[in-house]
């Protein structure tokens, strides 16, 4: 819940200036005064917010979070959620100057420092309780803001005075980033909506099992997120460059290819899941490729509608995402009492196609045109897949073993030139950006930006 929690606030205090930040950053004269104006609003929200909660509802605040009225988990929440905000705001920096490695090791650090912190509480029999719990986590996302403020020293303690038209006025960076900020604020609904509606309208257990799942699949969650992170400071790199579309529909073409071969590679042998899981959890294994898909499908989007960013058209993904998020309140009301876990898995997979395709045809429609067969049909294939193996599975388990491993080879020999430049990029290449030694595709053929569909 507090992740959660933390997670919204940060979306609704920011206004969707991280995101203009990273849309103006190669065309700002001066970063230093881009950040501070694009970081101070949030962070005067946020100090304004913790106190007045502090000052009169602290035990409220508690009990809506974590069921308790303590107030100093209330305290230890509002810290967490603080330094959450801080080290949002400080890993643009890092992101910007792909610094690779320092963006890597501040994520890897908190994690590091949480599972020791539980080993040495659990080992000294120490007092397990849910205060220390949530002490721990705040350690670990101060140590992650403290290493954030660290690498990022030389803009945020640097008191020179900017010129004062060096960046993007503040009610311009708002105009860009507010509805990007709504938008933020439609998709988180779309994440958690099949969770919510799951605990009221199901059961505990159909959560339990829904949630082993989705954390099973979270390494096409943690994938997504990495090539998110790298990627949409790459496409604003690429933007004034003349041959941007087409680098672009290359690297859109590679993921959806990527994208599939990984879940049917794992479809392939979640049966082993089966031998390690107790038997009320033998559901599991025909979920884990159904979760796969929504992060795949995303971090998709994020590509093929990066022209919708480029062009600072961001008002249309309010609206894309109020229907992907519609739908998917829709779907789980119909499809969660007669299938429960599966349900919600279906739903959210159908919604965040729909989100896929409606992004990528306004973007086209907005900006470049793509062609669409080596997108959609792919994409499509594979989540109609998902969802039909997800409901045949527990009753046919060997055809959907067979399905899915005879899908993988067919997606690994279609695309086999392509994985073994990337291989051969991978060895070779010494540069030092990831997305570029995907960009060029030449067994691709991709149109040129004017041309017809």
């Amino acid at each position: 819940m507090l992740q959660t929690v933390t997670s919204l606030l940060i979306i609704v205090v920011g206004l969707g200036l991280d995101q203009s930040y990273l849309r103006e950053y190669h065309q700002a004269g001066d970063r230093r005064l881009l950040f501070r104006r694009v970081t101070l609003p949030g962070l005067l929200l946020s100090v304004l917010g913790a106190t007045a909660i502090l000052v009169i509802a602290p035990d409220r605040f508690a009990s809506a979070i974590f069921g308790s009225t303590d107030a100093t988990l209330s305290f230890t929440a509002i810290l967490a959620i603080l330094a959450a905000y801080c080290s949002r705001y400080l890993s643009l920096i890092v992101r910007m100057e792909e610094r690779g490695l320092a963006f890597s090791m501040s994520q890897l650090l908190p994690k590091i420092i949480f599972l020791s912190a539980l080993l040495l509480l659990y080992v000294s029999n120490g007092q397990r309780t849910f205060s220390w719990l949530l002490t721990i986590h705040l350690l670990s996302i101060l140590a992650t803001m403290l290493v954030f403020s660290w690498n990022t020293r030389h803009v945020w303690m640097n008191l020179e005075t900017p010129q004062p038209d060096a960046s993007p006025k503040l009610g311009n960076l708002m105009g860009f980033g507010v509805p990007l900020m709504l938008a933020g604020l439609a998709f988180w609904g779309v994440e958690t909506v099949d969770k919510v509606m799951l605990r009221y309208i199901g059961s505990f257990a159909e959560l339990g099992i829904y949630s082993l799942a989705i954390g099973i699949a979270s390494i096409a969650g943690t994938l997504s997120v990495i090539f998110t992170t790298i990627w949409m400071p790459t496409a604003y790199r690429w933007a004034n460059e003349p041959d941007c579309a087409k680098r672009i529909e290359a690297v859109a073409q590679k993921l959806v290819a990527a994208g599939g071969i990984l879940v049917c590679i794992t479809g392939a042998f979640t049966w082993m899941l089966g031998l390690l899981l107790p038997t009320e959890y033998s559901s599991v294994q025909h979920l884990v490729c159904l979760c796969m898909v929504p992060p795949v499908l995303y971090a998709t989007a994020e590509v093929t509608g990066s022209g919708l960013a480029i062009s600072r058209k961001s008002a249309p993904i309010m609206l894309i995402t109020l229907i992907a998020g519609a739908l998917n309140i829709l779907t789980n009301i119909a499809l969660i009492p007669m299938l429960g876990a599966s349900g919600a898995a279906i739903s959210t997979a159908l919604s965040f196609y729909v989100f896929f395709v409606l992004r990528s045809e306004t973007a086209m429609r907005c900006w470049h045109p793509m062609r669409r067969k080596p997108l959609y049909i792919p994409t499509a294939a594979v989540t109609a897949t998902a969802i039909l193996l997800s409901l045949i599975g527990p009753h046919y388990p060997n055809v959907a073993i067979a399905i899915w491993l005879g899908a993988a080879i067919l997606l690994v020999r279609e695309n086999r030139k392509m994985l073994e430049e990337l291989m051969d990029r991978f060895k070779m290449s010494r540069k030092t950006d990831p997305v570029s030694k995907i960009s060029s595709a030449p067994q691709i053929e991709c149109e040129q930006p004017g041309s017809k569909p």
